[in-house]
């Protein structure tokens, strides 16, 4: 926080600026543990209220993201975000795009279920949703990677495609994915370069059409 002052804040760092990042460790410990529900639960609120009223502009914004958004969002929702990736990553897979082409009975509950978030959530500019599996894994369980190994896999290889994703990320390499047997994944990975195609050639062509892959 002090070395990164000058990037939240104009102005020069307070001289008699001293911060405990044992007071951080141990928050940081007790949300992700789950020792507190009433810690958890307070904390998301503040967090997701303050993100909710502060500006893009204002400088506790990027002090919010740095200390709160990049280290507790999305925890054990880690299809969700690589679904966020893909959406970022290419203005051709659209959301409409992803949800149809993407669909088999293997990834159909995860497809569900961010369908789900972006109508009953995101469309409503909740934010609450983000950490919600830090109050209780009950929430969106079927975006944990270990609940969806193959759309996860599959979201990673089509991933590669694009120059923005880790060209050394290994999807074989993401914990929870290695029980993936040798044959499905040579099947998703050419999944995932159907789905690529179709996209480039703006067809939402329906997982139906890839079933003999």
């Amino acid at each position: 926080m002090k070395r990164r002052y000058s990037g939240f804040y104009i102005g020069e760092r307070p001289v008699d600026m001293n911060v405990s990042l044992s007071a951080w460790t141990n928050l940081k410990t007790r949300l992700t543990a789950g020792y507190s529900e009433t810690i958890q639960t307070t904390w998301i609120k503040l967090v997701a209220q303050a993100e909710n009223k502060l500006t893009p502009v204002d400088p506790n914004t990027r002090l919010l993201t740095y200390l709160a958004t990049l280290v507790f969002s999305y925890t054990g929702m880690h299809a969700y975000k690589l679904f966020l990736d893909l959406l970022k990553a290419d203005s051709k897979l659209s959301e409409e795009f992803l949800l149809n082409a993407m669909r088999r009975p293997e990834t159909a509950k995860a497809l569900s279920t961010i369908a789900e978030i972006r109508r009953d959530h995101e469309s409503r500019g909740s934010n609450y949703f983000k950490y919600a599996r830090l109050i209780g894994p009950q929430f969106f369980m079927p975006l944990q990677t270990k609940q969806c190994p193959d759309f996860v896999y599959l979201e990673v290889c089509l991933l590669k495609k694009f120059p923005t994703f880790n060209e050394n990320q290994d999807p074989g390499s993401i914990v929870g994915l290695d029980r993936i047997a040798t044959q499905q994944r040579m099947f998703l990975s050419r999944f995932a370069d159907a789905i690529y195609a179709a996209s480039q050639k703006n067809q939402a062509t329906s997982s139906n059409e890839y079933g003999d892959l």
